[in-house]
């Protein structure tokens, strides 16, 4: 391949058929192939923030790109990665790991406990056949899962970790909180305008997994997040949240290559 980027308009597929092809740069060249979408970018054209504690010099700038693509989860700029609007910031941006840290206590906030009554009732099935019985000291015995219910939060509905009763070290059936009450001064940026394509990124308290949640109702006077689409992204459920941050508001767009 010569110097260049090569945007695919769609998935490159290999197949069988394709066994022992190389692609090969020509020598002394580094050309790209991208999965993304190359932006047409006539002018940009500062913005004014529309909240007090957003200062004109944070440097803010907008272009048009209506038509091209339907939404932008991820951005490049000038060959760097760019961080979406978040909070707590990412000091080294996206690609480099804050460990632990570059996230809220889960102890900062007061969680909603989880809304059994969202999807209706689940239905559990066990095999209890004998002859399938496997002794494990009380452990993984049977097959068994649970249908609907919370686990609507999956494709298909159906999860080992929504039935009666899974086994594990400190495992129940599957449940994740239905929101968060924000405590006054936990997310300083806040009140948001608009929560519309808002993220919730929540670590499960024992960090077996992160869920990610769409906000499905906001009230600003109180600082109370009701969760709308989301969960699905751990099986181990949980009554509370641990760490999180938010991401994607527009009032969070306060430090150096956010988009």
């Amino acid at each position: 391949l010569r110097q260049g980027t090569y945007y695919l308009s769609v998935p490159l597929s290999l197949t069988p058929l394709h066994n022992g092809i190389r692609f090969i740069a020509y020598p002394g060249e580094s050309p790209i192939i991208s999965g993304g979408r190359e932006l047409k970018i006539s002018s940009w054209k500062p913005h004014t923030p529309s909240r007090k504690n957003q200062p004109s010099h944070y440097n803010i700038w907008i272009a048009d790109i209506s038509g091209q693509v339907k939404e932008v989860p991820g951005l490049q700029m000038n060959g760097k990665r760019c961080t979406r609007a978040r909070y707590p910031n990412l000091p080294g941006g996206i690609e480099t790991s804050c460990g632990y840290g570059c996230m809220l206590s889960g102890k900062s906030v007061t969680w909603k406990p989880p809304n059994f009554d969202k999807y209706g009732n689940v239905t559990y099935y066990t095999d209890n056949a004998t002859s399938h019985d496997r002794p494990n000291g009380g452990w993984f015995e049977h097959y068994m899962i649970g249908l609907n219910g919370l686990c609507s939060v999956y494709d298909p509905p159906v999860s080992y970790w929504c039935s009666e009763n899974p086994s594990g070290g400190g495992a129940f059936p599957f449940r994740t909180p239905s929101g968060v009450l924000a405590n006054q001064g936990v997310l300083p940026n806040s009140p948001y305008k608009s929560i519309k394509d808002a993220l919730f990124y929540v670590w499960h308290p024992g960090r077996w997994a992160n869920w990610m949640f769409r906000i499905d109702e906001y009230d600003e006077a109180t600082g109370n997040f009701t969760f709308g689409k989301g969960g699905n992204q751990g099986a181990r459920g949980g009554n509370v949240g641990g760490d999180f941050f938010v991401e994607n508001l527009l009032e969070e767009l306060d430090f150096p290559n956010e988009f």
